[in-house]
């Protein structure tokens, strides 16, 4: 498993420009293990993130999320 990071910082470096700061980075969560728990625990006390979906193999864990 593969995981990608990008700085807050990096689109102005690119000459992107800045990030609005109304503005949180949406996440989906793939696998809902351990894992996934750990990061939507703290995704869930972070002001510039939010879960935006999640992707399951397993149908009975969608109410729990």
């Amino acid at each position: 498993m593969g995981s990608l990071f990008l700085p807050f910082g990096l689109p102005a470096n690119l000459g992107l420009g800045e990030i609005p700061k109304d503005k949180k980075l949406r996440v989906a969560l793939v696998g809902l293990g351990r894992y996934a728990t750990r990061l939507a625990e703290g995704i869930a006390v972070s002001q510039h993130c939010e879960v935006a979906g999640i992707v399951t193999g397993t149908p009975s864990k969608i109410p729990i999320w």
